[in-house]
Parts: structure tokens; C-alpha cells; sequence
């Protein structure tokens, strides 16, 4: 199988597509590489697509405890450019996988040259996250709580008999955690991406600076990352582009993979 090294982990990749330029695809949490199959029919003449396995997702070989950082990016973009022999990159993520996106924009923006973000995470700081994943408190209790499923069960139940969290959030809690082999995934996964968090208006500011062309297509009815998100985000960065699908998180599938990959081709 193949891998890109950062560091002393591998990101497992699948390959497709013979197009002379590389597309880079960064799935969503609990997902795989296999996510983006479904382009392949609409981007595989135009690219070259790499998607890969994020830590401690499908086959990528990744430590517990090791977070991936901003030089594990730096590294991850020069052996891809190396391996396949260009200067440029593009990039393409869903959900948790947009932020990956983000991050590797703030990191090496010379070496990108357009980005697509489906549904995308970081386009906001998320406190809730940064407690959970990088303070000694949060990781604990999160920890805890993740150890006591039906006691995270009942909380969120009670808070969505509150009113508190949304249908939406409930489900999503109960669906991430109702199994160890998730609720291991959950944990590590969240935590090996905890430093790859940048501050809106830094990216914004690179993005003007370095003028990256940058697509964000939103899902209208989007409970978990809704559009005012990206149109928030977009405002005051010129070379970004916001799109409303009327879809919910699940943002894309067969019947509409050729309108979003036109916004790469």
C-alpha cells in the first residue's frame, strides 16, 4: 500500500486519476480515503488525485499520542511534490478533512494552487474543541467521559431534552460513541489533529496575500457546520468563493459529484 511520511508516521493514500496535476483529499471523521471514489469518473483526466487516510483512519499508520503539526504538513506537501514531480498542489476536504485544508494553506500557501472545502471544519474557533483536545482538564474529562459512555449518553440526552444541543448534535454524540472501537477513534483521532487550528484571520490574510483561489460550498440545511459559517469566514477575503447546495452535512454524492468537481476543473 502506499504512504507519505511525516515524521516517523505514514499517511496512507489510495491513488487515481492520470491528470498531470495533483489533487490532495482529506476525508471527514470516521470516514476513509474511499470517501472521494465517487469524483474520480468527473476529476480523474484533470488530476492526479492522492486521498488519503487521516491518523487513525483506514490504513494510515499513526502513534498514539502524536499529534500532526504544522512541519508534519511542510513535510507531507515536499514529498508529495517530490514523488510526483511538481511545484504546485491543489486540495480538496470534507468536513474535518477542510481543516487539514486550512492548515496546510496557513503552512506552505506557495505551494498551493486552488482548494476546495466541502462542508468544511475551521472556519471558526471552536473552544469547546481546544478545551477538549489541549488542556490538561479537558483531555481528562473527555477522557472520562469517553469511558463512561452511558453516563455521556445521559448528559446529552438530558441536554437535548433541553434544548441545549440539537437533534443533530445528539445524534452525532450518540453515533460517534455508541461503539469502544469509536470512541477509541474519537479520542485519538481528535487529538492528533488538536494543533492543526489556525485563527480565521490569519487564513484569511494568507489566502489575500498569497491569492489563492479558494471554493467553500456549504450545506443549506447543515445543522453541524451551517453555511453562515463560510459566508462569516469569506468576508473580506477576495479570492474566496462561497456555494449553498441545498444539502445537509452529507454535502455530496452521485447526483451531484460533476457540478462540485466543475469548481476544480
Amino acid at each position: 500500500m502506499p504512504y507519505i511520511s511525516t515524521g516517523k508516521e505514514q499517511l496512507h493514500y489510495v491513488q487515481s486519476g492520470t491528470g498531470k496535476r495533483v489533487l490532495l483529499a482529506f476525508h471527514g471523521f470516521g470516514e476513509s480515503s474511499s470517501r472521494f471514489l465517487v469524483f474520480n469518473p468527473e476529476l480523474a483526466a484533470g488530476y492526479t488525485i492522492l486521498a488519503f487516510d487521516l491518523p487513525h483512519h483506514g490504513d494510515s499508520i499513526w502513534q498514539y499520542g502524536v499529534r500532526l503539526d504544522a512541519d508534519g504538513l511542510r513535510q507531507l506537501i515536499e514529498n508529495v511534490k517530490q514523488k510526483f514531480a511538481v511545484s504546485v498542489v491543489s486540495l480538496m476536504g470534507y468536513s474535518i478533512g477542510g481543516r487539514v485544508c486550512l492548515s496546510i494553506i496557513a503552512t506552505v500557501p506557495d505551494s498551493i494552487e486552488q482548494v476546495l472545502l466541502l462542508a468544511t471544519d475551521g472556519l471558526s474557533l471552536n473552544y469547546n474543541y481546544l478545551f477538549l483536545t489541549r488542556t490538561f482538564a479537558g483531555r481528562s474529562f473527555f477522557k472520562f467521559m469517553l469511558g463512561a459512555p452511558k453516563t455521556a449518553h445521559s448528559i446529552a440526552r438530558a441536554l437535548h431534552g433541553l434544548r441545549v444541543i440539537s437533534p443533530t448534535r445528539y445524534r452525532l454524540v450518540v453515533g460517534a460513541t455508541d461503539t469502544s472501537a469509536k470512541r477509541v477513534q474519537l479520542y485519538n483521532g481528535w487529538y492528533s489533529l488538536s494543533h492543526l487550528v489556525v485563527a480565521p484571520e490569519k487564513l484569511r490574510s494568507v489566502i489575500n496575500a498569497h491569492a489563492i483561489r479558494v471554493v467553500v460550498i456549504m450545506g443549506k440545511y447543515d445543522k453541524v457546520l451551517p453555511p453562515q459559517l463560510a459566508h462569516s469566514f469569506a468576508k473580506g477575503a477576495t479570492s474566496m468563493r462561497v456555494i449553498v447546495l441545498p444539502k445537509g452535512h452529507k454535502l455530496f454524492d452521485e447526483t451531484n459529484v460533476g457540478e462540485i468537481a466543475g469548481y476544480l476543473l
